[in-house]
């Protein structure tokens, strides 16, 4: 599946659509505001709510977010480690148990799923994540193997994505 994300620069709320190559909105999000937490609501094209928030902890040094449905119920955590200014890495967690690893540089963020022995192949990538340049919007394109990746999930790990390169959003 392949999603493009586009953010206005200047706009009224911070909601903006998801869409498929063709045009067609596949999702939304929208940013709470007036929150001490970031907070990012997923809706498909109809209005209906997939994930309720996804929250960074203040509690612990690095980002630390929790997906949750719009039932309040816990999905996955990702755990940011350590970076250098421009590259990230990142684990997607169910409960304790790292279940994808996550590397992603200025410009292109990859995801990979990993074994039982915390091993991933690094030539087949579950998600991929790229930033168009020189658009007017930031835009980004999403490359999302469904066999082996939640579409949801991969459009929440391209605004996590977008979160972390833009702290001061």
């Amino acid at each position: 599946m392949e999603l493009l994300i586009k953010q206005k620069y200047i706009a009224v709320g911070n909601k903006f659509g998801i869409t498929d190559m063709a045009g067609v909105p596949v999702y939304y999000a929208a940013e709470r505001l007036m929150t001490m937490r970031t907070q990012i609501d997923l809706f498909d094209s109809t209005g209906t709510l997939l994930v309720r928030h996804m929250e960074a902890r203040l509690a612990h040094a690095f980002s630390w977010f929790e997906v949750t449905t719009g039932a309040n119920e816990y999905v996955c955590s990702i755990d940011e480690r350590m970076h250098w200014p421009w590259h990230r890495k990142a684990y997607v967690l169910q409960g304790k148990q790292k279940i994808f690893k996550v590397k992603a540089g200025p410009y292109t963020l990859k995801m990979f799923k990993l074994d039982e022995k915390g091993k991933y192949d690094k030539k087949a990538p579950v998600l991929v994540v790229s930033k168009k340049i020189a658009h007017v919007a930031d835009t980004y394109h999403v490359a999302i193997d469904e066999s082996k990746l939640d579409p949801q999930l991969g459009a929440l790990i391209a605004l996590w994505y977008d979160r972390v390169k833009h702290r001061n959003h």
